[in-house]
Formats: structure tokens, sequence, C-alpha cells
């Protein structure tokens, strides 16, 4: 194409100089010199683009040519530079080997869990058609409890490492970044990316941690500090005048230990449930070896009482050999709140805002604020945390009140005409009416170290599987309130009182309604005996709100494993909960003012 082109070029600048140089008087014969340049000149273009068009068709079918090629070869199995390897989380085919075809010791088809799982028959079966493994489980419990064990602090160990490098609180697959596994072998990239799906899968359990974030590293008691400032400026003035102040408060944040111990007592019904797991049709992920399927089973059950516990939990140190209910392992929101911080004279309550109902929720919650709007510089920055359960009646009733055309943008709520941050509903309150109003994230859950409840250890003995993990765990929150403050001004958190005032003369409560109770005067001497519809794993709070024929108890019936209480004061309590096995209530503490 380039030589044609440059043939063309050299004719017409010939045909040029025979142009320029021909004589004026020899018109005629310039003009037949025209016409043929003309011809030739066109002859030339359309050689060129022939030319052209034959390079581009033979281009075209070199490339076909090409692509054929390669379609029919291999892809090299050793290139010399690799990117970050994609794993299928599903596995690979089995192979002779290998447990979805991965080579690595976990997935060793040699160890007969992995043979059942592969060949989804049961061992004796798999014994007679001559596979290698024994026909009895026994033989392989130990091996598969040390795989298990193993498994379970590897697991402990990659919730460490995903919260030491702030990914564990946005975990997801397809956000994971595995680039620092790239030089790995396939099994152990396998493995970490099998743990973050059981981790991720976890994390997507309703969890009130996505509402209250987690603090690490609280060993025991961790003191963190409050600092109170007077005011600063004034105006100008010569001379040495000076103004200001500040005191620095403590601030406990505490934690208890809690263990999971379980026994596992029918290791063969255990198996039989597994391989039936197995066998189900669907597209659940956590189904592919007995360990994860394990791991499962016991961490969902974890999370969910965790949960429960840090909203609604109460310590009570459990008696020597009997397991105590799981609410009662460590102290939790609503009782750190209401009670132990009030104790310690931190917060001033509400006392006018006590419960409410379906139809008195919204002049309620925006009277309280009202309430705060007026004590405090602003509302701006603050959120109100409120029972999950009854956002439904608050929706309803701002409905009814300001038309069906909410003014809340998507799922945030807010309080009509106040500044708030956001309205949000906490789960696992029960029926409480207890609400706080806080600065986001200042309310916080503690622990030692991320993953230490995944760490279960599983050791043998005899025909039965024992487990167990031990981990700490506590709420609070950073920013309170200055010690025996006169002010509102001097507070960061603002609860109401959600007590149920009892009738007079009551010796009953309802504890379908509430746990916290508070008595009023009595027209006579008024002894409680009981509150009906209680549970087990709560604690029943009977507060003085008169001493008018204080309403009191005896150590009788019910209450016979109980001392008699007679309170002096308002103000003065007894908590108690139900113990199911002796039908008899237990005492938690109480107060009684001398």
């Amino acid at each position: 194409e380039e030589n044609a082109s440059e043939d063309e070029e050299e004719e017409t600048a010939s045909e040029d100089e025979e142009e320029e140089t021909a004589s004026e008087e020899d018109e005629e014969k310039e003009k037949t010199s025209g016409k043929k340049a003309s011809k030739k000149t066109a002859s030339a273009n359309q050689s060129g683009l022939m030319l052209m068009a034959e390079s581009l068709i033979g281009f075209a079918e070199k490339q076909k040519k090409q692509i054929e090629t390669l379609a029919g070869e291999r892809e090299n199995p050793n290139p010399k530079k690799m990117g970050a390897k994609v794993v299928m989380i599903g596995g690979g085919a089995h192979t002779d080997k290998f447990l979805f075809g991965i080579e690595a010791p976990m997935f060793d088809r040699t160890k007969p869990w992995n043979q059942v799982a592969a060949m989804k028959r049961p061992l004796e079966t798999l014994a007679a058609q001559g596979m290698g493994v024994k026909a009895k489980w026994a033989d392989y419990e130990s091996d598969f409890k040390a795989e298990v064990k193993n498994y379970g602090a590897s697991l402990a160990d990659r919730i460490a490492e995903l919260q030491d490098g702030n990914q564990l609180q946005n975990l997801t697959l397809a956000g994971m970044d595995f680039t620092g596994f790239d030089n790995t072998g396939w099994g152990e990239q396998y493995i970490v990316r099998r743990q973050d799906a059981l981790i991720a899968y976890l994390r997507t359990l309703p969890s009130v941690t996505a509402i209250f974030p987690v603090r690490y590293g609280v060993q025991d008691k961790m003191v963190m500090t409050n600092s109170f400032l007077t005011d600063f400026s004034s105006a100008w003035q010569s001379g040495k005048v000076w103004k200001g102040g500040y005191s620095v408060e403590p601030v406990m944040a505490e934690v208890f230990d809690v263990m999971m111990k379980h026994k596992f007592e029918n290791m063969k019904q255990l198996e039989r449930e597994y391989i039936g797991y197995l066998n189900r049709e669907g597209s659940f992920p956590i189904k592919w070896s007995m360990v994860e399927w394990l791991m499962a089973q016991i961490l969902t059950k974890l999370l969910n009482e965790q949960n429960e516990r840090r909203i609604r939990g109460r310590r009570i140190n459990p008696t020597t050999g009997t397991a105590g209910h799981h609410m009662f392992a460590a102290n939790g929101l609503i009782y750190q709140l209401l009670f132990k911080y009030p104790t310690d004279g931190l917060l001033q309550k509400s006392t006018a805002y006590k419960t409410y109902t379906t139809s008195t929720i919204l002049t309620y919650i925006e009277g309280w604020i009202e309430e705060l709007n007026q004590a405090l510089p602003s509302l701006q920055g603050l959120t109100l945390y409120m029972n999950e359960k009854h956002i439904p009646w608050y929706l309803k009733a701002y409905e009814t009140a300001y038309g069906t055309k909410l003014d809340y943008d998507g799922a945030k709520l807010t309080v009509k005409h106040y500044p708030f941050e956001s309205l949000v509903g906490v789960p696992n309150m029960g029926n409480s009416c207890f609400m706080f109003v806080t600065m986001p994230g200042n309310v916080e859950f503690y622990e030692l170290q991320a993953g230490e409840m995944a760490s279960v250890y599983f050791q043998q003995d005899l025909d039965e599987l024992l487990t167990m993990s031990t981990w700490k765990e506590g709420v609070g929150a950073y920013m309170i309130g200055k010690k025996n403050g006169t002010s509102l001004n001097e507070q960061y958190i603002f609860i109401n009182d959600p007590v149920t005032e009892l009738a007079a003369d009551a010796t009953a409560a309802n504890a379908n309604t509430n746990t916290y109770f508070r008595s009023i005067a009595n027209t006579g001497a008024t002894v409680f005996l009981d509150f009906t519809n209680k549970q087990a794993g709560v604690v029943y709070r009977l507060e003085c709100g008169s001493t008018t024929n204080a309403t009191k108890t005896a150590k009788d019936a019910l209450l016979s494993n109980v001392n008699a209480w007679e309170p002096t004061a308002v103000g003065d309590y007894l908590e108690v909960y139900w113990n199911p096995t002796t039908s008899k209530y237990v005492e938690v503490a109480r107060k009684v003012t001398a």
C-alpha cells in the first residue's frame, strides 16, 4: 500500500511539472495532456483501494486462524505471572485423593468423614464396598474431634485478623481483599475463603452490633475518662484575669466471663442427622463438611443468645455445679442504663415519662423530646433509641396525626419538627417501654478479643463429644454524665422511667406488660404475692413508690425462698427471678433504707 501511494505521488508531481512548462501557445496540447493525467490518476487511486482491501481481508483471515488455533490449545498451567486466584466457594469435583479436588490436609479423602461427604454413604456401606474405611465411627472420633478443634481455633484467628484489619464490620464475600493469599496454596486459599463465607453468613443473622459498636481489649475492667469543662470566654480586659476550669471523672467498662459447654451424647445420631442434612437439595452454602455444619449450628445459637443478653441480660453468679440461664451470664443494656448507672448517681431520669400505649406513643415521644429541647442547648446529633416492636405503633400514630405521606427519608425515622439525627428501633427489648437519647456510637459493647466465642474446643470422652468456648462480654457507654450532676446539660445520655405503676392494694403484677413495677399508696396493709405470666431468665423488680401502707412481701408461698421485704422509703426495691425447676422465686438484690 505504501509503495502504491509513493508511485502515485511521483506520477502526479511529474504531470504537474509538465503542465507548468507547457507553452501557452500549445493550449490544445495542454488540455489533451490534462485529460490523460486525470485518467491516469483515477486508475492509480483505484489500484490503491484494491490493494488496501486485499490487505484487510488477509489480516482478518490471519486473525481468524489465530483465534481458531488458540481455542484449540490448552491453557498454560504454569504462566509466568498470575493474578488473584478465583476460588469457587462451592468447591469443584471430588478426586480420588481430595474432597472437592482441594489439595489440603483438611480435605484428604483418606479421612473417613470426607469419604462419607463425597460418597454420601454411611461408613458401614463404604467399608463393605472396600473403600478403605472401618465400619465403626468410634475408630475415628478422636481424629475428627481434633480436626474440628483445629478448625475452631483457625476460625477464631481469622475473625481476629479481619477485626485487626478493619474488615470485619463490612465483611462481604464480594468485597473481601484476598490478594495476600495469591502466593499460597490452593487449599489454604479455599479454607480462608470458606471461613470468610461462614463468618459472613453468621454476620447476616440479625445482630444488635449493627446498632451499637463493639470495643475490644477489655479484660476485666477498663477505666475511661469523661471530662467536663466550665466557661472559658469573657469580655476583654487587661491584666492577669483568668477564667475556666475542668474536671475529669472515670467511667468503668466491665466485662464478665461467659462460657458455652455442651456434651454431644450420641454421635451416631449426629452422624445420621449430618448425612441427611447433606442429602437435602437447595442452595444453602454452609454444608460442605461436618466441621462447618457443627460450627454453623453452635455459633448461630450462641449469637442469638448473645443478642438477647446484650439488651435484657442481668449478671447473676451461677450456683456451683448448676448451669445458669443464658440471660444471666452478663449485664445487658437496659439494666446498665436504667439501674446500674443511676445507682452511681450518673443519670437523671425523666420521671414524668413512664410507659405508653398505642394511642399515647406519639404525644409521649414528642412531649419528652420537647422537654429535652428546652433543657439542652441543642438536639443536633442526638438519636432516640426505642423498642423495635413499638415502631409500628409510632408510624401508625404519626400517619394518623400528620397524614399518610410521612416526612422521613426512607427507613430513617425521626421526630417531626425537631433536628434529630434519627429514631432507631432496638430489637430484643421484650415489651419494655424503655427509651434513651444519646449520640450515635456512645453506647457500646465490650469484649476482650474478636472471635473468642467461635473458638470452640472439642474433646472426646469415651463415646461422647465435649465442646467448650469461653469469652468475655459487657455493655456500657463511653460518655455518661457528671457524677451527682444537677443539670441535664451535664449529661450525655437521657432516659425515661419505663415503670408500670400498680393499682392501689394490688398483690400481683402482670409480667406480660413489663418487668419493672412500682407500688403506690395503699388503703391498707398489702402483701405482694406473684408476677403472673412470669418467664425463666427474667429479673423482675418491685419498687416502693409510696410509704403509705407500703407494699411488702412475706417469706411464704412462691416467695418462700426469699426473706420478707419491708421497704421504709420511696425507691427501696426487691429483685427476683423465677426458677422453673423449684417453682419458686430466687432473690437477686434488694434495697431497704435504714
